[in-house]
């Protein structure tokens, strides 16, 4: 049975990169309602992005926006639609001058790239941005610290609708349970749900 971790209703936008990585991974999580332990990885990326939070307080710029353009930045903003049935924390949300909004998604990660399951996660947020606060979102960040290296990202229509769609299988996978077939055996090697896949 489907767990609570979708709050019945929602779907976490970080679903998305589970989805994209391993379409069996969320299967065991939110079907089959494993608990996955909290990896050390994880924690320590937590306490980091207060850190990082802290340091653009020095900046000359915000991740590549200029400072004089923004109004605010929100750390941590919770955002949810009831239309999408989706919710999710953006890890920092610039409000702009002009009234658009940029939400930064920061990765912690050896790899700096533009994975397909990272895009993925950052356009359900800038989809967010504008159903649930409102706000046009021009695009949207990806922000890598160990490297200082950020990528802007902007979302098409069909863009958009293509995580629509993606949000409308991962659905159908909650409501018919249906076990997916297993990723790649090299993306195993960071699971913490391998056990049950492999078993």
């Amino acid at each position: 049975m489907m767990d609570s971790t979708s709050d019945g209703d929602y779907i976490n936008a970080s679903d998305l990169t589970q989805y994209y990585y391993c379409k069996r991974k969320i299967y065991f999580l939110k079907v089959a309602g494993v608990q996955a332990t909290t990896r050390r990885k994880m924690d320590l990326g937590k306490e980091e992005q207060a850190r990082e939070y802290k340091r653009l307080l020095e900046r000359k710029d915000l991740f590549g926006v200029a400072r004089e353009d923004v109004l605010e930045v929100i750390p941590r903003k919770f955002v949810s639609s009831e239309k999408l049935r989706v919710k999710g924390i953006i890890d920092i949300l610039l409000l702009l001058r002009n009234g658009n909004v940029i939400p930064v998604e920061i990765k912690y990660t050896d790899t700096p790239e533009v994975t397909l399951s990272r895009k993925k996660q950052l356009l359900a947020y800038m989809l967010l941005c504008e159903q649930a606060l409102g706000k046009k979102c021009p695009f949207g960040i990806l922000y890598f610290p160990d490297q200082n290296y950020s990528v802007r990202l902007t979302a098409t229509e069909g863009d958009k609708a293509a995580v629509i769609r993606d949000l409308e299988q991962i659905w159908t996978m909650f409501k018919t349970e249906s076990l997916p077939r297993r990723a790649p055996e090299w993306k195993c090697n960071y699971c913490e749900v391998k056990r049950y896949c492999w078993t």
